[in-house]
């Protein structure tokens, strides 16, 4: 009997130095493993009109996709778009990297953004999207998805491959 409860007595001791151990709840790779894939949802914004701030959704849709198994980047694709009118959409290509449990987004027409404080699962991503200095440019919410319309044979597919390179850059006024 003693020799059980000594036993038993190690085991917690050792259960509670783990439950103490701080840890980041991302690590790097896991991050770029449940990020890779396609993502839709809403962005939202705030931004200026001449009546004062106002805030809009738009949809959008992200494809992450990484370089290799181990790699913690890739490139990816940002289309953001209205879907009552899919006329109205903007297409974003970008690369991306996980470090420190960020995700920045360099895209190619020279926006640098950083995705911070966000919440991922399998299933789900949703967080700020901000520029490198902290302003706050959107707000994410994300569902993983397989249905990538944008280069197929659909009506959005066929208005996003004329723009597939845009270089717009965006104007982030704080």
């Amino acid at each position: 009997m003693k020799r059980l409860t000594t036993l038993l007595t190690i085991a917690c001791i050792g259960l509670l130095s783990m439950t103490m151990i701080s840890c980041d709840p991302y690590d790097d790779y896991d991050v770029t493993s449940i990020l890779h894939g396609t993502w839709h949802g809403s962005l939202g914004q705030y931004y200026v009109n001449i009546y004062g701030q106002d805030y809009a959704e738009w949809e959008t849709e992200f494809r992450f996709n990484a370089y290799n198994d181990g790699s913690t980047s890739g490139e990816g694709i940002e289309i953001d778009y209205n879907p009552n009118s899919w006329q109205s959409y903007e297409y974003y290509d970008f690369t991306w990297k996980v470090a420190n449990g960020n995700i920045y987004l360099d895209y190619y027409n020279g926006d640098r953004l950083v995705i911070r404080d966000y919440n991922l699962s399998d299933s789900w991503l949703s967080g700020r999207l901000e520029t490198l200095d902290g302003y706050v440019v959107a707000n994410l919410n994300l569902d993983r998805t397989s249905y990538w319309p944008w280069d197929s044979y659909y009506a959005k597919g066929t208005r996003a491959t004329k723009d597939m390179k845009k270089k717009k850059k965006r104007n982030f006024n704080k």
